[in-house]
């Protein structure tokens, strides 16, 4: 039956993995200098950046060091994709053995027949 599944996880480590991106209302990246700066500039150039990254949506998650070379941003997920995470940490906090790996989750209907999407799946020994 797996073969009209996918993809699945099903070992209680990478549902446990899963749930620490999945319980986050936003989404996080990193911005970091490809080159070598004085330190008293490698703020400023990563400010720059990340004000780059504004009008999409990203904002600084915490505050940066004097000297660092990365800098952290988050975006809020859509509301969409957070009602869905919030399902699937829910269904996971239940202990479902086999859950969906992401939005793209897709079971087949039958032969001949297009595949359907499915937002979230989660299964049990019952």
């Amino acid at each position: 039956m797996s073969e009209y599944l996918g993809p699945l996880l099903t070992d209680k480590s990478e549902i446990a993995k899963t749930l620490v991106s999945r319980k986050k209302s936003h989404i996080e990246k990193s911005v970091s200098i490809s080159q070598r700066l004085p330190k008293a500039e490698t703020l400023d150039r990563l400010m720059q950046k990340a004000a780059l990254e504004e009008p999409d949506g990203w904002t600084i998650l915490r505050k940066p060091k004097k000297y660092t070379k990365t800098l952290r941003l988050k975006k809020s997920k859509p509301i969409d994709e957070q009602l869905e995470d919030r399902i699937w940490v829910t269904l996971a906090y239940m202990g479902f053995s086999e859950m969906s790996i992401d939005r793209n989750f897709r079971i087949s209907v039958g032969e001949g027949l297009n595949s359907r999407q499915i937002d979230v799946y989660a299964k049990d020994n019952e």
